[in-house]
């Protein structure tokens, strides 16, 4: 699995939190807009991702990995420095329209459409294009990632191919239901290493609505 060496970066006593499906590094901020037993839709701040174009799941990671890990030119610095694990982790189809250690972030999501994916990882909302380490892997890029909308589904279990599917079908007809238009593809997300609990872990599938900020239910 492309996250098994995470827990090298962990204490003994944090992975038993993690194992227990504990969330205790720094996620996405977002706004809740509504609220229902099958979904929810929030509004996401804007954020930093380091982003890489890949084919193979665990050559997309660890180049990313590598990255927030120390392999990058910290700004004014002269040796990598060392920043505490956040996430999500992000994949998602390839669009047109499209070093110092840095924090990892959960969850990690993932977007399907073509063979070919983007995979990115949010950075620590205390960084800026400014402050952010320069990565030394030239495959890598840092972006800016608008805010956006998102209807999310979250469930348990092993975050399999067919589970998602399910779930994202779900989510789908719970959305047309109550007639809120879906406005792109939909990203997967996994909060949790592979080492937690499956009934344990927490699953995301989202996708990006068309829905009026001013609203919260």
């Amino acid at each position: 699995d492309v996250y098994k060496r995470q827990v090298s970066t962990q204490s003994t006593g944090k992975n038993m939190g993690l194992m227990l499906g504990r969330i205790t590094v720094e996620t996405p901020k977002y706004t809740l807009l509504k609220s229902t037993p099958c979904y929810q839709i929030r509004s996401y701040a804007p954020s930093l991702i380091a982003q890489v174009s890949y084919t193979d799941e665990t050559d997309g990671f660890w180049a990313l990995a590598n990255f927030i890990f120390g392999k990058n030119t910290a700004q004014g610095k002269k040796t990598p420095e060392k920043v505490a694990m956040t996430a999500p982790v992000l994949t998602e189809p390839i669009r047109e329209d499209i070093s110092e250690k840095v924090a990892m972030t959960a969850p990690v999501l993932t977007e399907h459409k073509t063979e070919s994916k983007l995979m990115s990882f949010v950075m620590p909302s205390k960084y800026t294009l400014d402050t952010l380490p320069t990565p030394v892997d030239s495959r890598v890029r840092i972006l800016q990632k608008e805010g956006q909308t998102m209807a999310v589904l979250t469930f348990s279990g092993f975050g399999s191919e067919d589970s998602f599917k399910q779930q994202e079908n779900i989510l789908l007809k719970a959305l047309e239901t109550d007639n809120i238009q879906v406005t792109g593809t939909s990203v997967r997300g996994r909060y949790n290493p592979p080492w937690t609990v499956p009934f344990l872990r927490t699953n995301e599938i989202m996708v990006p609505v068309d829905y009026p900020l001013e609203s919260k239910e």
